[in-house]
């Protein structure tokens, strides 16, 4: 590289890169769940005004870069060429807000050459589509005793529905040969989302006269179009055995840490029957809906209603569990009744604040500056750092072991930038060790470092860089 090359890098290096909060920019793209991948959803070029703003040959040296991405996984990618972004991944609501009315991810990107450097913020709301089909819990048949009082109300079917707004549950029906029932449904919506079906008892039964009848039922949500799911329910009629389970709380909550000790026992139920004997004896079971993709990892004991642990937790994988619980007595037709147990996982401070650094010039994490530059604020490099824990524990604070000569700017929460403060001079110093130190505000504290380098160089040449130093 010629002198003359040089001085024309160390110009373009030294120009105007300050960034500030004023300079980002923001687009928000609505995009529907499970889009094929290689959909667009929009254009860099378009969306943030350029191609209006700069002629074909400026258009033609620019870059962008993703510089930040969702901790859960890239869902989308720029085309280069084209500059489109489009969905690079499976994106499904349901796993990455589940429960939640809006449902957003967060990207930077960052547009270069140098002369041009700009950040711009990308806001991408997934949309709920009607992709899940109402589903009832597993069990195909209930008890009714043949005492059972006019106008009382029986439990035929549990069901749930995994979209949300329009697209989750809007309308039921059934159809069936139990003549002492009203075939028109009562709901009523538990707290875990689900919705029980029940039905009224209108007639008085004489189970020498029908002993079981039959109900089918179908769950109709409310998108376009819509989506059914339907089941058959086998009602047999007892003798004597009247009264249902019946838990002292309609439901429960528990506030456990995601380290507790596989086999720990956090909370004991509890049933009564005002039945006897056999009839009264209660056995608890944990009843899993069909959209849970494996076992939730608790077991509870049949007998005395004690829930205990199972299997390891993790908060950032799952912090909340919604657990049916069943208690059946133990009479010749065993009768139910149901609660709802909602777990909820406290986050524990296990994850320590990860540091990636991207170098504006130089390589690496080797930052290098011309010598005697007059230029103050100049931006050096950017850091985004995050944290995978919540609240206290992933709020990141950031610092630098030297402020004389640099300043570490918070751009936003986890983005932030390295500028200079003063003139760097070869003859007073060339090498600058810059010591970045970032620890969460969880109890205990944990905490990350990373080293730059930061070289001062003359108009006549750069000098080799210098040796990356990284401590964790």
């Amino acid at each position: 590289m010629t002198t003359a090359d040089c001085r024309l890098l160390a110009c373009l290096m030294t120009s105007s890169l300050v960034v500030t909060v004023s300079d980002l920019q923001s687009v928000t793209y609505f995009v529907n769940e499970e889009l094929p991948v290689g959909s667009v959803i929009g254009n860099v070029l378009d969306d943030f005004g350029l191609a209006s703003r700069y002629n074909s040959s400026t258009l033609s040296t620019i870059s962008f870069e993703l510089l930040t991405q969702p901790s859960s996984g890239g869902y989308v990618k720029l085309v280069k060429d084209s500059w489109d972004i489009v969905v690079s991944g499976r994106i499904d609501r349901e796993s990455l807000c589940a429960g939640e009315g809006r449902c957003l991810l967060y990207y930077t990107v960052a547009v270069r050459p140098l002369s041009m450097f700009t950040l711009f913020s990308v806001e991408l709301e997934v949309l709920d589509i009607n992709d899940h089909s109402p589903s009832f819990s597993g069990h195909l048949s209930c008890h009714v005793t043949e005492n059972a009082v006019t106008g009382s109300q029986l439990v035929a079917a549990t069901v749930v529905d995994r979209d949300i707004g329009q697209n989750g549950l809007d309308r039921y029906e059934m159809t069936t040969d139990c003549v002492s029932f009203d075939p028109r449904p009562v709901t009523r919506r538990l707290s875990g989302g689900q919705v029980e079906l029940r039905l009224r008892l209108e007639d008085e039964l004489d189970r020498e006269t029908q002993h079981q009848c039959v109900v089918a039922i179908w769950a109709v949500d409310g998108g376009t179009p819509a989506r059914i799911g339907s089941t058959r329910v086998i009602i047999i009629i007892g003798d004597i055995n009247d009264n249902s389970p019946s838990f002292d709380a309609d439901s429960y909550e528990v506030w456990i840490p995601e380290h507790i000790d596989v086999g720990t026992c956090f909370l004991t139920v509890s049933a009564s029957d005002n039945d006897e004997g056999l009839n009264a004896m209660v056995m608890y079971s944990l009843d899993t809906l069909e959209h849970w993709n494996e076992s939730p990892p608790f077991v509870i004991d049949s007998k005395s209603g004690t829930i205990c642990l199972d299997d390891t937790l993790d908060f950032e994988v799952q912090s909340v569990f919604v657990l049916s619980l069943l208690a059946e007595d133990l009479g010749a037709e065993s009768l139910s009744g149901r609660s709802t147990l909602t777990v909820y996982v406290e986050d524990v401070n296990d994850n320590r604040p990860t540091i990636v650094v991207d170098v504006i010039s130089g390589s690496g994490t080797d930052i290098e500056v011309e010598e005697n530059s007059e230029e103050h604020g100049l931006t050096l490099a950017l850091l985004t750092v995050f944290d995978l824990d919540s609240d206290r524990n992933g709020r990141v604070v950031c610092s630098l072991n030297d402020t004389t000569v640099f300043r570490l700017v918070e751009l936003y929460q986890g983005q932030y930038h390295i500028t200079s403060v003063s003139a760097l001079n070869c003859e007073g110093q060339d090498i600058y060790s810059l010591l970045i130190h970032c620890h969460d505000l969880g109890d205990p504290s944990l905490s990350s470092s990373t080293v730059v380098s930061v070289r001062s160089v003359n108009s006549t040449g750069f000098s080799d860089i210098f040796n990356l130093l990284v401590m964790t």
